[in-house]
């Protein structure tokens, strides 16, 4: 284990913002954790049962458990990604860009939600040009 503990990676499964499968990627997360990282896969409320921000939030919130329990998971609290696909992508944009700041929750409020890093793997980033762009598209 390197001095300070492992660092962490806050994974966020896509799923056009409703249910994620978590363990759709159970192969790329051992791959990753061979690297040397510990992968902590977040399971957010999707839109189906709350609003935006709460994916958002529950994404703060999970850089914040993660930095509590450190210790726990033999972590590195100061070396935090967040990375997510598709849609987490921008879940983890939006997340890792505010931070500290609102909107937020008081969930473990006592550790910071800042991150190190942040892998947005093909998310939008411009919606009302994605649905533009989406009606030109050629058929697959």
């Amino acid at each position: 284990m390197p001095e300070g503990g492992w660092p962490v990676i806050v994974f966020v499964r896509g799923s056009a913002f409703h249910e994620q499968n978590v363990t759709d990627y159970s192969n790329y997360f051992v791959r990753i954790a061979e690297q040397g990282y510990v992968v902590a896969a977040l399971k957010y409320r999707h839109s189906d049962i709350a609003p935006f921000p709460v994916q958002m939030q529950d994404c703060k919130t999970a850089v914040r458990f993660m930095r509590k329990n450190a210790e726990r998971f033999h972590c590195n609290k100061d070396r935090i990604a967040l990375w997510g696909d598709s849609s987490d992508g921008h879940t983890v944009l939006m997340a890792g860009f505010t931070g500290n700041r609102a909107p937020d929750t008081d969930a473990y409020a006592e550790e910071s939600a800042e991150v190190n890093a942040i892998v947005d793997w093909h998310g939008p980033t411009d919606f009302a040009k994605m649905n533009f762009l989406s009606e030109f598209a050629e058929p697959q």
